[in-house]
């Protein structure tokens, strides 16, 4: 399982995206032997800064 999650964060790493809320519970299975990344909400391409306020959001047309 430790080895799917770790590809799996290989490939957004690669992407350039930051999950930023990694934790167990955003892991869920779909058999037994393959696992899911979900909850990428917080997520967040690299290099796009924050608003003023420090709040994450959703980059607008400024922010691209």
């Amino acid at each position: 399982m430790m080895m799917e999650y770790a590809k799996y964060l290989y490939k957004v790493h690669r992407a350039k995206i930051v999950h930023q809320d990694l934790h167990p519970g955003n892991v869920t299975f779909v058999n037994e032997t393959d696992t899911l990344l979900i909850d990428v909400g917080l997520s967040r391409a690299v290099g796009l800064r924050r608003k003023d306020d420090g709040v994450y959001g959703r980059p607008t047309s400024r922010d691209l």
